[in-house]
């Protein structure tokens, strides 16, 4: 089932707030719903497809090398 524009409203307002209160948290959005492109568009740092991947993505942001 496809976001509604009212839900990417609504994670753009989430991501903004929480960018606000910790500027440097990095936030990842993923799962079935989304895309790479929503990741962008919502001002997210990441996306995964999957947990597994999500869990790669992190550390990438955190600069730790994945798969260790």
């Amino acid at each position: 089932m496809p976001l509604d524009q009212g839900s990417a409203r609504q994670r753009n307002l989430t991501i903004d707030a929480l960018r606000a209160a910790v500027p440097d948290a990095k936030i990842l959005v993923g799962g079935a719903p989304v895309s790479p492109e929503f990741a962008t568009s919502v001002g997210a740092d990441g996306y995964g497809a999957n947990a597994t991947d999500a869990v790669e993505r992190a550390l990438e942001l955190l600069g730790r090398p994945a798969g260790t």
